[in-house]
């Protein structure tokens, strides 16, 4: 008798100390174990990830990038031990494959699966993922089912030097979907078909329910949380104002900056994050993923706009749900949050079907 069908998931994940890397690749693996299948991440080592060599392709925004993803890495584990331990901790309730420590080790000896997916968040953007091949899934036999759910390029076109590789490898995966308009758009090019599904990020297959069951409750009352991808001054200042103008209090998620009065939590692993959210009365952030657990815990929220380069994932969320006002660009007007509610109901509505059309699709594509 055969057992159920084995897939293996290739995703950013437990090594990066990122909410929305963990979460999102938790919420695959539980989705498609809930359903019945033998699943699990394939652990390929962030060390092989990111090398550091940027220089070579990209001499301005390697600096920034190299900066972000030093202090991510050497900060993180030195400064911020118990954020870490949280993260690791967390990392214990999804199963993972053996540990491949380099690329050359998963083109040597391949886990076996039936099916192989490519996971979501920037798993295709190869800027940030150095050796973007086996995020292609291009160490997988062409007699193997190819997929991908929810990936996500980050930027608005691939760079020419690396677009060969997506040519190479795009028309071997059966079914293929991704995360934003934009990247739709760039893979339908590549690979000469108008085949390219957009669905929802893998955070948004479970229900708020799901993501209580794993979050730890924070008891501070009326707070305006501030998530930001870099906590610089002039947005921790505005997210001030706007705390002192609708009486809330503010907890800032990250490490404290002077001459900001908050409460701030640096050491919030992914089930800390969950709960800061739950329980906020309003949410300032320019995260991808803070914007979708406002969506979810139906908060209050704003999320802020400074780079209209790297954002077509958030318009293409936002859009989806008709909530484009919740964006903001000028820090200068302090507003009342009462301008920025919505109409929960409605947008879990919304959500029940663009999240039924994704779990089909995915369930679909793993079948046929």
């Amino acid at each position: 008798m055969e057992g159920p069908t084995k897939i293996g998931i290739l995703t950013l994940q437990k090594q990066i100390v990122s909410y929305g890397a963990a979460l999102q690749s938790y919420a695959t693996w539980k989705f498609l174990k809930s359903r019945g299948y033998d699943v699990e991440i394939i652990d390929l080592s962030m060390i092989t990830r990111f090398r550091f060599r940027l220089s070579e392709r990209y001499k301005a925004p390697q600096q920034s990038l190299r900066k972000n993803i030093v202090h991510g890495l050497i900060c993180d584990y030195f400064r911020h031990p118990l954020r870490v331990y949280r993260f690791g901790m967390f990392n214990r309730l999804v199963k993972y494959s053996k540990l491949y420590r380099q690329v050359d080790e998963i083109y040597a000896n391949p886990p076996q699966y039936d099916v192989y997916i490519t996971g979501s968040d920037q798993s295709w953007n190869p800027i940030l993922v150095h050796n973007i091949e086996p995020y292609l899934l291009s160490f997988v036999g062409k007699d193997k089912k190819k997929i991908s759910y929810a990936a996500s390029i980050g930027l608005n076109d691939i760079p020419s030097e690396f677009k060969h590789l997506y040519v190479e490898t795009l028309p071997e995966y059966k079914h293929i979907s991704v995360r934003e308009t934009r990247a739709k758009e760039i893979v339908e090019g590549i690979i000469g078909s108008e085949n390219v599904s957009v669905v929802l990020d893998p955070t948004m297959l479970l229900s708020k329910e799901q993501y209580l069951e794993i979050a730890k409750p924070y008891h501070k009352k009326n707070y305006l949380l501030v998530y930001l991808l870099g906590n610089d001054i002039g947005s921790l200042r505005f997210a001030s104002g706007i705390a002192k103008k609708n009486n809330l209090d503010l907890v800032v998620i990250g490490s404290k900056i002077n001459g900001i009065e908050a409460v701030f939590e640096p050491n919030a692993g992914p089930r800390e994050w969950l709960g800061l959210i739950e329980n906020a009365s309003y949410v300032l952030t320019n995260s991808f993923h803070g914007t979708v657990f406002s969506l979810l815990f139906g908060k209050s929220f704003n999320t802020l706009i400074s780079d209209e380069s790297k954002v077509s994932r958030i318009y293409t969320l936002l859009n989806d749900f008709g909530l484009m006002k919740n964006i903001i660009r000028d820090l200068n007007v302090v507003y009342d949050i009462s301008e920025y509610q919505y109409n929960i109901e409605e947008f879990n509505n919304k959500l029940e079907t663009f999240r039924n059309k994704s779990q089909s699709w995915l369930i679909d594509s793993i079948e046929n």
